[in-house]
């Protein structure tokens, strides 16, 4: 029979301690109300983490508070939350784990309930990966196993993040979430999803000390900073009425709602250029290197790779690929709306001579290739000398792509398949035309890759299509990925990001931005 060794007897001991302790902590209350009326329970307290917020005249710092996770839960529910803290603190202590640690565990797993009550799995499958998540964070706190990292919790607020989760689209914030998602799980930080302003807030409160990055989706993040007890309903989408939230109603940050979310914690996901959110550039985040393209400062470069999928992809030899070139169109009708080569298309595919031979012995004349779905059912493409698929499966479409000869209209995943890329240059500077600095385009992450890998070609320039037709034909790539689109380059940044104080920068922008300028400034840090 096998015997327990003294550190598992120990473990086995304690867990059951702490279950009896929490079981007459359960009953401390007579009557048939023996657990806190969670449907009413309000917001948390201050966090400690609120001590350092002052100075600057941005708020008096709060104090951190032992009421029960969202506040007040009434008499009963903290009769039970006292007694709770009591012999959990009693027992945690005589085996080695602090009142606060103990507590910190109580509170999340209180938080996994709560947000399984409130928050439905329907279209949101990401929710599902918080309730392990919670689980193996408390678990590894109670056992003193948790690495520096996990005890990190980074929350993720937007719609493309479910999306990523759920693989139900491939829109280019949806694969910039892909990679967020893989660099965080990368690093072993706690992810955490939220689907709202108030889910967000909901999981902050019970760990606000540990929650060091908070991501919103533009919309989220600003209903969250303005939500107060006049615009609570207004301001929220899928969560109208929290109600687990009674008293002061607020998510971010700011005078009588101190233990809001600061804003140096909160970032906004914005795909494209200019700033979002109160504290403008560095703290809306990019999946491009803005400040790089336009040579001044943009938002802060977060980025997004693209490896880890593509090197599960067939690569193709040059000598294996199909004679055609590959044409992004979602729908048909992009064809047809201001379409970019409308004059200049078909004479670019005519320009780039047969060159495989079949089984007959006869050349196979170029082509191109898109997969755009049709609502009507026809696929064809007239007047332009594209066969047209309809829309396909992603991995068929991969292969479509992985198989041609250079792609126009999408960048990264083309040149990791060793597909040139083609790329459409909409408006420049008439005077200086090779000014890229004034460029705008399909991709403008992409502006200073070289040929062979990117052809920057201007609308209405048809020698310069048919020229980038040819020599991307003429001059295969391998596999390329820009440094700054490694695994390893986008995992430094958001490790930065997690691991960077911000507060500081915040401090010193709102004093430069606003104070010295003599422009009010409505938020607390």
């Amino acid at each position: 029979m096998r015997t327990l060794s003294s550190r598992q007897l120990t473990a086995v001991v304690v867990s059951f301690s702490i279950t009896l302790i929490i079981i007459s902590s359960l009953y401390f209350h007579s009557g048939t109300q023996i657990l806190p009326d969670l449907e009413h329970a309000p917001v948390p307290a201050p966090s400690a983490d609120a001590s350092h917020h002052g100075g600057l005249g941005f708020g008096p710092a709060a104090e951190y508070s032992s009421d029960p996770p969202g506040g007040s839960w009434g008499k009963s529910g903290n009769e039970w939350w006292s007694g709770m803290k009591s012999g959990i603190g009693k027992i945690a202590t005589h085996w080695g784990l602090s009142p606060e640690r103990a507590e910190q565990v109580a509170k999340i797993r209180s938080l996994s309930e709560m947000l399984q009550e409130y928050y439905s799995l329907e279209w949101r499958p990401a929710r599902a990966l918080n309730y392990p998540a919670l689980e193996r964070l408390a678990s590894c706190l109670e056992n003193w196993k948790c690495t520096e990292a996990e005890e990190k919790v980074v929350i993720l607020a937007s719609g493309h993040f479910q999306y990523a989760v759920a693989q139900i689209n491939f829109g280019g914030e949806d694969i910039w979430a892909m990679s967020t998602i893989e660099a965080f799980r990368s690093l072993n930080y706690t992810i955490l999803f939220a689907n709202g302003p108030m889910e967000a807030y909901l999981i902050y409160s019970h760990m606000p000390d540990m929650v060091k990055t908070v991501i919103f989706e533009p919309l989220w993040g600003d209903q969250c900073n303005e939500r107060n007890n006049d615009t609570y309903l207004d301001s929220e989408d899928e969560e109208t009425d929290a109600t687990w939230q009674t008293g002061e109603k607020g998510c971010g940050r700011r005078v009588g709602f101190e233990q809001g979310i600061p804003l140096w914690k909160s970032f906004h996901y914005h795909f494209w250029t200019g700033p979002s959110g109160p504290l403008g550039h560095t703290w809306t985040l990019a999946p491009e290197d803005w400040e790089f393209r336009r040579g001044g400062h943009e938002n802060q470069y977060l980025g997004y790779s693209i490896e880890t999928y593509c090197h599960t992809r067939h690569f193709y030899p040059p000598e294996e690929r199909d004679h055609r070139g590959f044409t992004l169109a979602k729908m048909k009708n992009y064809f047809y709306q201001n379409f970019a080569w409308a004059n200049a298309l078909n004479d670019a595919v005519d320009i780039v001579p047969a060159q495989h031979v079949d089984e007959d012995g006869e050349k196979v004349p170029f082509h191109l290739v898109a997969a755009a779905h049709s609502e009507d059912g026809d696929l064809t493409l007239a007047p332009y000398k594209v066969d047209n698929f309809g829309r396909i499966p992603r991995e068929a479409w991969y292969d479509n792509l992985a198989r041609s000869k250079f792609m126009l209209g999408i960048a990264y995943d083309a040149l990791c398949l060793g597909v040139p890329f083609i790329n459409p240059i909409w408006d420049w500077d008439r005077d200086h035309p090779d000014n890229k600095f004034k460029w705008e385009g399909q991709h403008e992450g992409l502006f200073f890759i070289p040929e062979p890998y990117v052809y920057n070609v201007k609308v209405g320039d048809a020698e310069g299509l048919r020229a980038a037709f040819l020599n991307a034909v003429a001059n295969p790539i391998g596999s390329y990925i820009p440094p700054r689109c490694t695994r390893e380059a986008v995992r430094e940044r958001h490790r930065l990001l997690v691991e960077t104080d911000w507060l500081p920068v915040a401090q010193r922008y709102v004093q430069e931005e606003f104070l010295d300028k003599g422009k009010e400034w409505d938020y607390l840090l």
